[in-house]
């Protein structure tokens, strides 16, 4: 992997620990300490139009303004989240998620994959390549926690290796994160409780404690670190049953240690 111009935090972790909150922590640490820098909302972006938008070619073939141009000199931040909010992530939030048992786990993992494909290739790496900072809850590393454990969960067979097999999650091994931040929690009850009393978009299908446990200990792993590791991203863990204010300054302190301006 050739030297990157710009640098990709991921904070990933399981349902209801914190990943906005964290990311709004990051975003606001860097805005001020550099106040010039100007934020992206990618998201909202994306809930507005419905597509991704492209930063290399302002103007068709024809001569005519790309409706889906943005300059990328006019901002300096990004803030993203998967699934994203355009065709195929619309899909696997509106459909795919919340149907448990209608769509297997190779489909739903095929899914993610392309998502993340199209992701990656239409903005994220034309973003690093124009020096941003790009922040984003969740990616691959859901993929990876995830898609094995409904696989698991509905007695069927899906590999790791089968899952990184899938075109996204390769390109994703290419271009891994410079710093990937994650959210460990210990009582599961209580966060899936707390999950319970608010409205979500992006529900997962499986509640139970059970499932919730396992993809919160997969988390934890020494396996998951090291495979992240040697892909050249930086893992960090935060506890996710700290008092917000507490939390969120332990976000900064992660960020300040590994960001390079």
């Amino acid at each position: 992997m050739q030297p990157r111009k710009g640098f990709f935090i991921v904070i990933d972790g399981p349902d209801g620990a914190g990943k906005e909150v964290a990311a709004r922590a990051v975003v606001n640490f860097l805005r001020t300490t550099e106040p010039q820098k100007i934020l992206f909302d990618l998201d909202a972006y994306w809930q507005r139009y419905h597509h991704h938008p492209q930063f290399e070619e302002k103007y068709s073939e024809r001569g005519e303004y790309r409706f889906d141009y943005l300059d990328p000199e006019h901002f300096d931040i990004i803030l993203a989240s998967e699934p994203t909010h355009t065709e195929v992530g619309h899909a696997i939030r509106n459909e795919i998620v919340h149907h448990k048992g209608k769509y297997n786990a190779r489909f739903t993992a095929e899914m993610f994959a392309a998502d993340r494909l199209i992701l990656y290739k239409r903005v994220l790496l034309p973003a690093l390549e124009h020096g941003k900072i790009w922040i984003q809850q969740r990616s691959f590393s859901t993929s990876i926690v995830y898609q094995q454990a409904q696989a698991q969960e509905l007695s069927e067979e899906l590999t790791l290796s089968t899952i990184l097999s899938f075109q996204g999650n390769q390109l994703a091994q290419q271009n891994p994160p410079d710093l990937l931040i994650i959210p460990i929690i210990k009582d599961v009850e209580r966060i899936l409780a707390r999950n319970k009393q608010r409205t979500k978009d992006d529900q997962s299908f499986f509640e139970s404690v059970a499932f919730q446990k396992h993809v919160a200990d997969t988390y934890a792993s020494k396996w998951l670190k090291e495979f992240f590791e040697k892909l050249g991203t930086a893992v960090e863990y935060v506890d996710g049953d700290l008092t917000m204010e507490v939390y969120q300054q332990a976000i900064v302190e992660i960020v300040k240690k590994h960001y390079i301006k």
